[in-house]
């Protein structure tokens, strides 16, 4: 069993305004405009008041790439992987979004982060952080909002996954929140010294949590 260890673009957020295969993306300067897009499910974005760039989902999961060439939009197993929380938590961008209606919300408290993968026909996974909380969570938000895109390397050097305690290979388990610590059971957590009360804590607050890595 295995899980790729994925590089985060560092520094910048995806500023691009065409798809990989040179065609533009729609750029929306009104709120009617943006508001149109998402009702009819085209791929568009937007320049806040900052100077941010922020996509819908439509674009984000165009055929045509919104990705540079040898990069793609991370799933959330990828976003989960802890290299990448730190690298984002360590580089972080607050762009806040835009709202399915146009307007936008929470420039420099917040930054919210698209992953590829949705939920039924009407939203998808993000990846959010606040100025105020050093932690990455998962949201999911309508596909007409407007969020940051960053995206990770493609075949990056594949690294093996075993528990920290028993050493059994794993392709799913516990991670410990900005540790390289990984868990096949809770069994294997409490014997490396974890109580239940600190596992029912960690777990609600996002600090350990349960994971299904991609087999090789």
């Amino acid at each position: 069993m295995s899980n790729l260890k994925f590089t985060l673009i560092l520094g910048n957020d995806l500023k691009v305004k065409k798809y990989r295969n040179g065609n533009s993306i729609p750029l929306a300067k009104s709120n009617e405009q943006w508001e149109e897009f998402g009702q009819k499910c085209i791929g568009a974005y937007s320049i806040n008041e900052e100077g941010n760039y922020l996509y819908n989902w439509y674009a984000v999961n165009d055929k045509r790439g919104l990705a540079p060439e040898g990069w793609k939009i991370p799933s959330n197993t990828e976003w989960n992987e802890v290299k990448v929380r730190k690298e984002l938590l360590q580089n972080p961008t607050y762009a806040g979004y835009r709202c399915d209606d146009g307007n936008y919300f929470d420039i420099g408290n917040h930054g919210c982060f698209w992953s590829s993968i949705e939920i039924f026909n009407l939203y998808a996974w993000t990846q959010t952080i606040s100025c105020d909380e050093k932690k990455v969570f998962p949201c999911r938000f309508n596909k007409r909002f407007g969020f940051s895109v960053r995206c990770v390397k493609e075949g990056e050097k594949k690294i093996k996954r075993c528990c920290s305690k028993c050493g059994e290979k794993m392709n799913s388990g516990y991670i410990k929140e900005f540790t390289d610590k990984y868990f096949c059971s809770k069994l294997c957590l409490f014997t490396d010294g974890y109580t239940q009360k600190e596992f029912n804590l960690d777990f609600t607050n996002g600090d350990i949590y349960w994971t299904v890595w991609e087999e090789e």
